[in-house]
């Protein structure tokens, strides 16, 4: 039932992956997050894990905190809108932001929502 966590200090449950935990995919594919099988886990993560390296995460993060620059000076523009007396959702300038940062990487521009 336990499995050694990542630092190897102690260790952590590991519940397995069974199927009571998942609906099967609507789709008929398990992506990384719902398969069953933890060796079809570790070939799918296998596959992916390039993505998330470091040398990955920091090519990228220039172009995430250009997004976040322009993200926060809209929201500077719109708070200071008279029309919006200071008031704005927050949560639908998360997904701006997201949405532009995820188009940027995954098609090479963004949606521009910013």
């Amino acid at each position: 039932m336990y499995k050694e966590s990542i630092s190897g200090k102690e260790p952590v449950p590991h519940f397995g992956r069974g199927s009571s935990m998942f609906d099967p995919p609507y789709n008929g594919v398990y992506s990384v997050h719902s398969v069953h099988d933890d060796a079809e886990h570790a070939r799918i993560k296998r596959l992916i894990s390039h993505a998330f390296s470091d040398k990955a995460v920091r090519d990228v993060e220039s172009l995430v905190l250009r997004y976040m620059d322009l993200a926060l000076t809209q929201l500077r523009a719109s708070i200071t809108n008279p029309g919006t007396k200071g008031r704005v959702d927050i949560s639908a300038w998360m997904n701006y932001l997201t949405f532009d940062i995820i188009g940027d990487l995954t098609f090479g521009s963004s949606f521009d929502c910013l």
